[in-house]
């Protein structure tokens, strides 16, 4: 990652899709206004959404690991100042 410029980490970010996850798709569909949870759900529905969940944390939460190692960018243009 050490030839990783702004505009290359620009592209990547912007060009990833919206991810809908199981457990969202869920709530949203079989969620009673102000209930936590929905009921009467299938337990292997269930519980396929509840691993997609864990899965999609830990895969951001090791994506999180690698941008924190990511060396800073430098800037291109100068700042501008601005006076009050």
């Amino acid at each position: 990652m050490s030839d990783l410029t702004l505009e290359t980490l620009v592209d990547c970010l912007t060009g990833l899709e919206a991810l809908e996850l199981q457990g969202t798709v869920l709530l949203r569909e079989h969620r009673p206004t102000g209930a936590w949870f929905p009921s009467g759900l299938p337990r292997d529905q269930v519980q396929a959404a509840v691993e997609e969940i864990i899965a999609y944390t830990e895969a951001c939460s090791a994506t999180a690991r690698l941008l924190a190692n990511v060396p800073p960018i430098p800037l291109l243009t100068a700042p501008v100042a601005f006076g009050l």
